[in-house]
């Protein structure tokens, strides 16, 4: 009867390494996916309007990632077609309200 101590602990060890590293995942996602810089490999991260088929999709999975991720920026939808930047920590505050036209040029969607 002592094996189910034992199989308890492992299944405990098991658990908190799945949210570890599920943790950790998120956070790679959540970089390579807001970055744009070189990859290990020497091969550039396609822009955000390559990525996603649309802003809409962008936001959508931008707002997950917020969910997700602490501290990850995304833009807020504070009224229909407008949008708001919620940076992260040590970022300059940027209270500037985005119309839906604003964040796909700038995102380089219109293009």
């Amino acid at each position: 009867m002592q094996r189910k101590p034992v199989i308890v602990a492992g299944i405990a060890i098991a658990v908190v390494a799945l949210a570890a590293f599920s943790e950790m995942t998120s956070k790679v996602e959540a970089k390579s996916m807001q970055s744009n810089d070189i990859s290990g490999n020497n091969d550039r991260i396609a822009p955000i309007n390559e990525r996603f088929d649309s802003l809409r999709d962008f936001l959508d999975w931008q707002n997950n990632m917020h969910e997700r991720v602490a501290d990850f920026p995304w833009y807020e939808e504070t009224s229909p077609g407008l949008f708001k930047l919620h940076g992260s920590r040590g970022q300059k505050p940027d209270n500037h309200e985005y119309t839906e036209s604003e964040l796909r040029e700038k995102l380089g969607f219109d293009k």
